[in-house]
């Protein structure tokens, strides 16, 4: 495979990292001829197979670095989520994609929001709520109180950052 500088180390642990010929034979056809043995170890420790860029790239994400590619795996940012984001009609960057993960921002988190009424809710509003620490449940647990005056979501954020 052109690898002439190989140490008897190396050679032991690429395999116990799963590091094998074909995986990196994928991931040259898919258009990284230039990796090292070192950048494929690395690669697979953090998740990155060729059928994770390749679930990627057949969504339109194409031309992703090897690094980003690490990178989004790192964030939990999975073709399954994107997929049922963009099926619920949100179509996301990978930065999107890779924010909202990092906010907890989730399908069905966005689906419980939109079965308690609010419709036509906005990646941001998500958002909003989990970075204030509105949940499903918190919202279940204030209605269940009757509280004339929470209605909307940003008077639910506000509730909830009173500390009630």
């Amino acid at each position: 495979m052109g690898y002439k500088k190989m140490s008897l180390d190396q050679a032991l642990s690429l395999p116990d990292h799963g590091v094998t010929p074909a995986y990196v034979t994928e991931l040259r056809k898919m258009g990284y001829p230039d990796m090292t043995l070192d950048k494929a170890q690395d690669l697979r420790d953090h998740g990155v197979s060729s059928k994770y860029l390749a679930s990627l790239q057949s969504m339109g994400y194409k031309d992703i670095s090897l690094d980003r590619a690490k990178e989004l795996r790192d964030h939990g940012v999975s073709a399954d989520f994107i997929t049922r984001m963009h099926d619920m009609g949100y179509k996301l960057s990978l930065e999107k994609a890779q924010e909202l993960k990092d906010h907890g921002v989730s399908p069905d988190f966005i689906k419980g929001i939109q079965s308690l009424g609010f419709k036509g809710l906005s990646l941001e509003k998500a958002q909003e709520l989990r970075d204030h620490g509105v949940s499903l449940a918190y919202i279940q647990r204030v209605k269940g109180k009757n509280l004339p005056n929470v209605t909307t979501l940003d008077d639910y954020i506000k509730l909830r950052d009173t500390g009630f």
